[in-house]
């Protein structure tokens, strides 16, 4: 099973990427297996970085080490979407985007079809395409543009295409696709996986909604691996990992280890 991880990348105290801290967290995750990298979707840093900060970011990472980045377009303007992957797609080493699909009421069929048509254009590196939880293309319409577009290799969907499709143009597993978009922060950059259990976690659930909790204890070293990652995806990590650590109180110390009592 293919896991992509949303790099949440490190900042040092004034705000600059630290680089030597990049190194750590990928040697880490790389020597566990897992060699794909989300940079810029909704978890993770690096949708927080300007141009040329994630460009250059991108650059370093693809330069330095053999692995599978994905940049995640989140843009629902064609054209600023356009701008942006003509901006990185002279970076060798970058596998592709994942684009996602505009998910405004005002977009008709024929806009959305017309997006992801113009973008798999200007590209010939691998396109994934996210549906955001519905799938507002006809099926029809997907094919056409599997078919017309032989650099779309995957979707993102909660529907299913007929078995042709999925057959030809799934090169991920098409529950790890449905996953990784789910759970939006399906890893942090410091969880220790292990890879092997990560469908066993897949069904544990949290019912817990101490965002606090969540952000002082995160990074604590003697936190259990498979917290982490069920904390990661419930989809309350995005950029907000960022605030400044504070003291932990008494209250917050039973909770978590009331939590962690169950892994």
């Amino acid at each position: 099973m293919k896991i992509f991880t949303n790099l949440i990348t490190p900042f040092k105290e004034d705000g600059i990427i630290d680089y030597q801290a990049v190194d750590v967290l990928i040697k880490r995750l790389a020597f566990q297996k897992n060699h794909c990298f989300i940079i810029g979707s909704f978890t993770g840093e690096g949708m927080l970085l300007n141009p040329i900060e994630l460009k250059h970011l991108i650059k370093y990472i693809c330069y330095h080490y053999d692995l599978e980045i994905y940049v995640y377009i989140l843009q629902e303007s064609t054209k600023k979407a356009i701008e942006q992957i003509n901006e990185l797609n002279d970076i060798k080493g970058l596998t592709g985007y994942i684009v996602k699909v505009p998910s405004m009421a005002r977009y008709s069929n024929t806009s959305i079809y017309k997006h992801i048509d113009l973008i798999s254009v200007i590209t010939d590196k691998k396109i994934i395409i996210d549906f955001y939880h519905r799938n507002i293309l006809e099926n029809e319409d997907v094919k056409i543009l599997l078919q017309k577009h032989t650099n779309i290799c995957g979707l993102i969907t909660e529907q299913d295409f007929d078995s042709s499709i999925i057959t030809k143009k799934y090169i991920h597993d098409k529950n790890v696709l449905k996953i990784h978009h789910s759970y939006d922060g399906i890893i942090s950059d410091l969880s220790n996986i292990d890879y092997q259990s990560v469908s066993l976690l897949n069904d544990s659930e949290v019912n817990s909604d101490y965002f606090n909790l969540l952000v002082k204890y995160f990074y604590r070293d003697n936190i259990s691996s498979s917290l982490k990652y069920i904390l990661s995806k419930k989809g309350y990590i995005n950029y907000k990992l960022r605030l400044p650590l504070v003291k932990i109180d008494d209250k917050l110390e039973k909770q978590l280890n009331k939590l962690m009592e169950k892994y």
